[in-house]
């Protein structure tokens, strides 16, 4: 008999963790090959979602699809702790149906817009359920994978309904000082400029601006710049956009340079991105 076509293994498309720090581990904007759950367990944190700023209080919940370049950022001598969970959209996607997209709650939004929702203590306590079933993983007990996969199924359903309720959708904010800066990248993103040219076009000294931005998200403009392009690489490159076509639609001048910063960003090739496969 034919040994049948079963599902990956599960720990290379779902991945769960629980952490209690009084740091970000990462220190710059990024962005993932696949969409991310992060819940706040404990404390306070900022989070950075393209150009949109969120302040996360215990019992909130932040929803990223793999377009969205984000970061965290910790507040000074406040400990958090936070559960995540990693979902590769094509692991996903078999899953749902036409009357049910299960991944909606991550892509039914405008980019950096309407990411946070806010739980009472009785959803609380039953997402964070959800979590420690899925951090634990499937045991080797017969069934328990099944069950395992009718978990993450049943907990994305249930955060697509929460989400539906605008009621529990909280806006996100941007500092006054560097909205107008993320306004002009977001305009701008596709044509050839330079600092000076924001600096200009909101008139602001160049150095202040550069350093004012640094202070409030930790990063730089530039490193902001290029991950909101790879971000719109990606994108193009899995609606079928050529490389060659992509490089220049996302504002990159240099093929070379943008295969380059393409592949240390995400950890593969443009063409990645365009193969009618499974990658995940």
């Amino acid at each position: 008999m034919k040994k049948a076509d079963y599902i990956k293994d599960l720990t290379t498309t779902v991945y769960c963790q629980h952490t209690r720090s009084d740091f970000a581990r990462n220190t710059d904007f990024h962005i993932h090959d696949c969409c991310e759950v992060y819940y706040l367990y404990e404390g306070t944190v900022t989070i950075y979602v393209d150009g949109s700023c969120y302040v996360l209080k215990a019992g909130d919940i932040l929803l990223m699809s793999d377009l969205e370049i984000h970061k965290i950022l910790a507040h000074s001598g406040s400990v958090f702790s936070r559960k995540i969970v990693h979902i590769y959209p094509d692991y996903v996607r078999p899953y749902g149906t036409e009357q049910t997209d299960l991944l909606a709650c991550f892509y039914n939004h405008p980019v950096g817009k309407n990411n946070l929702i806010h739980l009472d203590y009785s959803k609380q306590k039953e997402y964070e359920s959800y979590f420690d079933k899925l951090s634990t993983g499937p045991s080797d007990k017969y069934g328990d994978d099944i069950s395992y996969r009718i978990a993450l199924v049943d907990f994305l359903i249930s955060i697509n309904i929460w989400q539906q309720s605008q009621d529990n959708i909280i806006d996100p904010i941007c500092d006054e000082r560097i909205a107008p800066i993320m306004d002009y990248i977001e305009k701008h993103l596709t044509d050839s400029f330079t600092l000076d040219d924001i600096a200009k076009d909101i008139y602001m000294d160049k150095y202040y601006m550069c350093h004012m931005f640094k202070k409030l998200t930790g990063s730089t403009i530039f490193q902001y710049i290029r991950m909101k392009r790879i971000a719109l690489a990606k994108d193009l490159l899995v609606r079928g956009t050529t490389v060659t076509d992509t490089c220049h639609m996302a504002g990159f001048n240099d093929y070379s340079n943008f295969i380059r910063t393409f592949k240390k960003i995400t950890g593969y090739t443009p063409n990645y991105f365009r193969i009618p496969v499974s990658k995940k």
